[in-house]
This record gives C-alpha cells, sequence and structure tokens, in this order.
C-alpha cells in the first residue's frame, strides 16, 4: 500500500494561532512574559492573544486588557505565514501586516 501524505498545516487563521501555544517551546522562551495580541481581518477574521509566562502558552479567544505585542493582519497573510507559503519578515517589511 502506497504510503499517505497527511497534510498537517492549519486551515483556518484559528487553527494557525492555536497552534503556536501548542508548539511553544519552554527552553526556547527562558524567562519570556508576555501577551501577543492578534487582531485578524478579512475572512476568518477575529481576536486572540497568546500568554506566555512562566515556561507556559496558553492561547485566549478575545482581547488582552494590557497586550504585549499587537499584530493585525489580513487572515489570508497569516495563514500563509504558518503555513510556511509566504516569508514573514518580507510580509512584515512590505506591510503586508
Amino acid at each position: 500500500m502506497p504510503e499517505q501524505h497527511v497534510d498537517l498545516r492549519p486551515r483556518t487563521v484559528a487553527q494557525a494561532i492555536e497552534g503556536m501555544a501548542l508548539t511553544f517551546s519552554p527552553e526556547n522562551a527562558g524567562d519570556l512574559k508576555a501577551t501577543i495580541q492578534f487582531h485578524v481581518s478579512s475572512e476568518g477574521s477575529g481576536e486572540w492573544y497568546l500568554d506566555i509566562a512562566d515556561g507556559s502558552c496558553r492561547c485566549q479567544l478575545g482581547t488582552a486588557e494590557e497586550p504585549t505585542l499587537t499584530i493585525n493582519t489580513p487572515a489570508d497573510v497569516w495563514l500563509a505565514i504558518a503555513r510556511k507559503e509566504k516569508n514573514s519578515a518580507k510580509a512584515l517589511m512590505t506591510g503586508d501586516y
């Protein structure tokens, strides 16, 4: 039987942002404490934030009270970044988000 390839890339922005919390690496974060707010526009829009503290990362739906960083992005741009179809640094420098 031929080997099947399973596409594990996120299909929605919600999956992409939630996946960031699931793949969080406490070893790489060190003592980082931050709240990253995502304001996502267009199809798939919504508000999410990541709470990073004490070696963990939690994804929450909604708006954070005092985010450390706010990312305003169209849904298609962030999904392309999450799927590695678009370079995040280049997208930032060209004003895509």
